[in-house]
């Protein structure tokens, strides 16, 4: 808002929430100070729920970035274009349903996090598809321990793989995470590099190590990855139609 001035006196500079400045023709112009958007959503009563929603959604952001940083060094795989956003729905969705805080105040830790079982990092390549076997994901937290077994089976009539693979690798990564701190310990462990053939495969078992009656968010994952034998060596293929990952097993803390 501006107000021009045409009398004798002129200001310059400042007064309480006004500031006069001179224009090119020479005339004073009087302009009004105005509260900028961020200042006024971050302590105007009526913006309380903007800024409530904003605090529950950075947090939801911050829980999938820890979860990302978890499993980055442990695992090629990768999600899809959408596994960002999804997961972040998700644990939206999760702090939303704490059942103890305040409106704003809730969080990932105090929320039915075991609700983001079964949750794929790739809708193109869900591990159901990529790996159509029964398996038994189990958490022993008083142990510190998880694990994942599967009974043998013929990979030719149950897989399919990515054009080249030759071999392929089951792989498990168990996460113990600090939503609060935004701490977290990792554990990954892999099958042998197994024939993508019609000979039934042994019984696979993957023992993972986290803190003995750890009172964290455990998740378990399993995943695969696939491989090309060339003259005595394995050479990773990725693919967005086969790089399977899934969230198996939560124990909340």
């Amino acid at each position: 808002m501006s107000a021009k001035q045409r009398g004798d006196r002129k200001l310059k500079g400042s007064i309480g929430d006004t500031t006069y400045k001179r224009g090119k023709n020479g005339n004073y112009t009087a302009y009004e100070k105005v509260e900028s958007p961020a200042k006024k959503i971050a302590t105007d009563p009526r913006f309380i729920r903007t800024r409530e929603n904003g605090s529950e959604f950075g947090r939801a952001g911050n829980a999938g970035k820890l979860i990302r940083d978890a499993i980055r060094s442990k695992m090629k795989l990768s999600g899809d274009s959408s596994s960002i956003p999804r997961l972040l729905s998700e644990l939206l969705r999760v702090i939303k349903a704490d059942p103890v805080s305040d409106r704003g105040m809730r969080t990932v830790t105090h929320g039915p996090v075991e609700s983001l079982e079964g949750f794929d990092f790739n809708v193109t390549a869900p591990l159901s598809i990529i790996l159509p076997v029964p398996f038994t994901p189990t958490i022993d937290r008083a142990a510190g321990n998880m694990k994942v077994d599967i009974p043998g089976f013929i990979p030719d009539k149950m897989m399919k793989v990515p054009t080249g693979a030759t071999h392929f690798r089951i792989i498990s990564v168990a996460l113990e995470l600090d939503f609060e701190t935004g701490q977290f310990i990792a554990d990954s462990k892999s099958s042998d590099n197994l024939p993508w053939n019609n000979e039934v495969m042994a019984d696979i078992h993957l023992i993972l190590t986290v803190t003995l009656g750890s009172t964290k968010i455990l998740f378990l994952l399993l995943g695969l990855e696939f491989n090309q034998l060339v003259n005595g060596k394995f050479y990773s293929i990725t693919s967005a139609d086969f790089s399977s990952l899934k969230l198996v097993k939560v124990s909340a803390a």
